[in-house]
């Protein structure tokens, strides 16, 4: 054994003799190794593995409540206030009226004698409206009040009812005034012709008489409506404040009736 060592001393001292002698040590002990009756169990590791915890918070559906609308406001802003005269209506009617315009027969003018006048034999009519003051101007200067007639009447066109002009007077006539302009205070009742009735006629009235031409003559319209009935809308006209309200009325025409079907308040 020692001569096959001496003599071959160079290959088992090499590299790949010490690499083949090492690996057949190793190979021969896992081969004759005994294995243990009793296997250890596996270490226990002492660190803790923890599954994350997730909270969540209840939900709790409620009914949801609207809130409520604001109230209106009770007063106008301040430094808003409207400063005309506050009028209002009493229910229109129909009278016997008598009709007296300016001049006689010898060509005299008697202004102070002119007018319409409640009373006479019936033969002529007037549908009247009726105002009164609910409060002064805010300047407390006198209310002096014209009024502007508008007469319409709603036609039939494919199924749609379409408004028509058929006349307009830019100065009523007030019943028992002497001019188309009145004043008029608190107490006070005032009356305007809306229009005259005659046999089967009706007749818008424009007042012409005013202060520098009081001997103007009444200048009379006649309408025909063509219909069973028409409207007149009113427009009240300070002289100091201008538009104060206006007021719409319907005429029926047989029989002969007055209805007041719209308040337009003051704007």
């Amino acid at each position: 054994m020692r001569d096959w060592i001496v003599q071959n001393r160079q290959w088992l001292f090499s590299g790949a003799g010490i690499s083949i002698i090492g690996a057949s040590l190793w190979l021969f002990k896992k081969l004759f190794r005994p294995e243990p009756n009793n296997p250890q169990p596996a270490p226990i590791s002492n660190s803790v593995v923890q599954a994350p915890v997730i909270s969540v918070a209840p939900v709790f559906h409620l009914p949801h409540q609207a809130s409520p609308p604001p109230e209106p406001p009770t007063s106008a802003p301040t430094g808003e206030i409207d400063p005309r005269p506050k009028l209002y209506t009493l229910p229109p009617r129909i009278t016997n009226v008598t009709m007296k315009d300016v001049g006689d027969d010898d060509g005299g003018l008697y202004e102070e004698d002119a007018g319409i006048f409640e009373g006479g034999d019936g033969s002529l009519k007037a549908v009247v409206a009726t105002f009164r003051m609910k409060q002064r101007s805010a300047d407390r200067h006198t209310t002096y009040l014209t009024a502007r007639l508008t007469y319409r009447v709603t036609e039939n066109v494919y199924i749609r009812e379409i408004p028509r002009e058929i006349c307009r007077v830019n100065y009523g006539t007030w019943l028992e005034e002497k001019f188309n302009c009145v004043e008029i205070d608190l107490t006070d009742t005032k009356e305007l012709v809306l229009v005259l009735h005659a046999g089967s006629e009706f007749v818008a009235v424009q007042d012409n008489r005013h202060s520098r031409h009081k001997y103007k003559e009444f200048m009379p319209q006649k309408l025909e409506p063509n219909a069973d009935s028409f409207f007149v809308d009113v427009a009240l006209i300070d002289s100091n404040h201008g538009f104060v309200t206006s007021y719409t009325y319907k005429v029926d025409i047989d029989p002969l009736k007055i209805h007041e079907i719209i308040r337009v308040p003051a704007i």
